[in-house]
């Protein structure tokens, strides 16, 4: 079991804990999901920001607001290209 620590109470010494990774972590790895994704699919995908959140969770697992934030990161590396009908790697 892997956790890293968030805080520490004075008062009676104990420890919070996540074990949740890092915000920068997760978009890492919801980055790498997509772009994995994609190569195992010829390289395009219907999905983009403006699609449905059921759609994204249905096929990613996470939540609209992260697949956004990993497809941004995707698009400013210069990695995907988005239009109305979807993603596609470059």
């Amino acid at each position: 079991l892997d956790a890293r620590v968030i805080g520490f109470r004075e008062v009676d010494r104990t420890l919070n804990l996540s074990l949740k990774p890092r915000s920068f972590e997760m978009l890492e790895n919801d980055a790498q999901m997509i772009l994995t994704y994609l190569e195992s699919n010829g390289g395009f995908m219907t999905l983009n920001d403006k699609s449905s959140p059921d759609d994204i969770k249905a096929t990613f697992g996470i939540s609209k607001g992260q697949f956004k934030k990993a497809l941004g990161g995707l698009m400013k590396a210069g990695k995907i290209k988005q239009d109305q009908f979807g993603t596609e790697l470059i």
